[in-house]
């Protein structure tokens, strides 16, 4: 219960501040302009400087392959605003850029904002992190939030990982390959459960929503077997 308290009020706040504080052309934080020991530093590529790459590898482990501009809320409290961000997948770590240098934030990303373009495509997304493990302890891994509301929260788990193809006579082929598992984190129980594109993996996860559950898929003629269904499902159980 302290858990989500917390995450309810730190969420109130970010947002709140968002709103208010998001302005394009603002300066950003100074402590962020500089780097040094206490950073890691990234090429373009998004490798560590120093660190071991991979030549032939395709595709990319990034959220968005532009920059996009967006808000950070850290754990101790302090935020920024208006800054260049991309989103590696591969080692859920969110980065931003200063000049030609790619940089990892020093502290703990609690949550953050960011508006990007997807193939032409406008998208925005909002991650955060504070969800429990299996033993009921908060994480620091960043999930993306597809519906957030006082009972229940809509998640979805983004990986991605680099996955190897072999062709008789040719060299193993190397690709990024992108993975998303769906989850809701249920308020009153402090629980991150698992779930599928169904009615029985969904009804299974949230017992106490049941009867509600079945009144949306008769109201709705729905088999919760795609994200937009689910999301409906979601908004209308944070509003009872």
């Amino acid at each position: 219960m302290k858990i989500a308290i917390s995450l309810a009020i730190m969420f109130f706040i970010f947002n709140h501040s968002f709103a208010q504080s998001y302005t394009p052309g603002q300066s950003i934080d100074q402590s962020y302009q500089t780097h040094g020991d206490y950073m890691d530093i990234y090429d373009n590529s998004m490798h560590k400087i120093g660190g071991k790459t991979h030549p032939n590898l395709t595709g990319t482990p990034l959220l968005n392959r532009e920059w996009g501009i967006g808000s950070v809320a850290f754990s101790n409290g302090r935020q920024v605003s208006d800054l260049p961000l991309q989103f590696n997948l591969q080692t859920n770590t969110l980065f931003f850029k200063k000049d030609s240098s790619v940089l990892a934030f020093a502290d703990k990303v609690a949550a953050f904002r960011m508006d990007y373009d997807d193939e032409g495509e406008k998208r925005k997304v909002f991650f955060r992190s504070g969800y429990p493990d299996a033993h009921g302890k908060p994480t620091d891994f960043l999930y993306e939030v597809i519906n957030l509301g006082s009972n229940v929260h809509f998640l979805k788990r983004l990986t991605s990982g680099i996955d190897e193809q072999y062709v008789y006579g040719s060299a193993a082929k190397e690709n990024y390959e992108i993975k998303q598992e769906r989850y809701v984190y249920i308020v009153k129980r402090n629980a991150l459960v698992k779930i599928s594109d169904n009615e029985k993996s969904i009804s299974k996860a949230l017992p106490e929503y049941d009867k509600q559950i079945k009144k949306f898929e008769a109201d709705n003629n729905s088999k919760l077997d795609n994200d937009k269904e689910v999301d409906l499902l979601i908004t209308s159980l944070n509003d009872l």
